[in-house]
This record gives structure tokens, sequence and C-alpha cells, in this order.
């Protein structure tokens, strides 16, 4: 090869090496890598939950107060309005037998009568009892409010013949729980009570019929 023709391969060769290094690089090959998507754990921040270390208020009245249970209960009956019952009278107005035994009867045949009843008794003799009076057969409802004595009670048809007998209990040895009713298990006119007991000595039982007499004193 001529020297002219090598010298013009060196001026050729240098021009393009000096064109090559002032170009841009290919971004494809020289760039950084991309930078990777966030996962879903860490793109979210940490979040830190923190408690009121706070303490409540004590000041606050509670919801509901609690309900005092009274601890005695006094077995003296008391009226509407707060006081003792007046002593009531006693008037005999009739007597019976009744199984096999005979009584002298106090008779409630008024409404006022038949509610008062026998409250306020601290006692009754042994033969004695009272007869309730209604205007017709019917179901007969009795409880013991105000009532100090045990009773036993027959209940009595419009012919006179017992059709139920019960045992009542006073009102004090049942509160604070409700009162009961003593109900008639037959329809009755008449209901008689006596002292407890009575009812089993001088056997008293459904089915027997009472001998009535009215009295005037």
């Amino acid at each position: 090869m001529s020297t002219y023709k090598i010298l013009w391969l060196l001026v050729v060769g240098a021009a393009l090496g000096a064109a090559c290094s002032s170009s841009s690089p290919i971004s494809t090959a020289t760039s950084a890598p991309p930078t990777p998507i966030p996962s879903a754990a860490t793109a979210l921040p940490t979040i830190v939950l923190r408690f009121n270390s706070t303490p409540t208020p004590t000041h606050l009245p509670p919801l509901l107060a609690p309900t005092e249970t009274p601890t005695s209960v006094s077995p003296l009956p008391q009226g509407t309005a707060g006081l003792p019952l007046p002593t009531p009278t006693i008037v005999i107005e009739a007597i019976a037998t009744l199984g096999s035994c005979n009584f002298r009867l106090e008779v409630a045949d008024e409404a006022n009568e038949r509610g008062r009843g026998l409250m306020a008794r601290e006692s009754m003799p042994i033969d004695q009892g009272m007869l309730f009076v209604f205007d017709f057969e019917q179901e007969l409802n009795f409880w013991m409010r105000n009532t100090l004595i045990p009773l036993d009670i027959a209940y009595l048809n419009d012919a006179l013949q017992v059709v139920d007998v019960q045992m009542m209990a006073p009102e004090h040895e049942i509160l604070p729980d409700l009162l009961p009713f003593y109900t008639s298990a037959f329809p009755a006119k008449f209901a008689l009570e006596v002292n407890s007991g009575v009812a089993a000595q001088c056997d008293i039982t459904p089915g027997v019929t009472m001998a009535l007499t009215y009295i005037n004193e």
C-alpha cells in the first residue's frame, strides 16, 4: 500500500473517532435501571395507635341508682294517710252452724264493710268469724291487706254449701313480696273467714252446708 493511502486512512479514522466521542450515548443502553414500584407494605405510611391514658371522670352520676331493699317491715296496718287503722266496732249479727261447730258472725253485706273485712284485728275469738255477703254468685277474690291474724276462708254458693276452703297468711308474713289473691275455685255468693286451723278442726270441707240465722242485738 502506498504512503499516501495509509495517511488517508489514518486521517479518516481519526475523524470518525472524534465524531463518535462527541455524540450523545444511547439512552436504553446507558440509563440507570428503573425505580421499582413500591409494594403495598411499603407504599402506605406506618400507623401507630396511641390510646388515651387520661382517666375517666369519676364525678359523673350513675345511669341508674341502686334500689334499696327494706330491711324490716312494720307489722302494724296503715291507713291511706299512713296512720294506724281505727279499732273496728264488733257487732254480732248472725249465728251459724257449719261442720261440727257453731259460730257467732259479723256480717259484711255492704261494699265498705267487705272492703274493710278483718283489717287491724290483733285477735279473734275461736268461735267467731265474719260472713261476707255478695249480690250473686261470682268468682270471689280475697287478699290479706292490713290483716294481722292468719285465717281460713270458706266459699259458699247461693244454697250456703261450701265449694272451696283455703288458708290465708297475714300480710306481715308475705311482705315484701306481693300479696297473693285467694280466688274461689267455683262461683260463690258467701265467704266465711274464721281463725286459721278452725276449718280443719270443725270438719269444714267442700260439700257441707251451713245453717244460718240472723239475729238482732
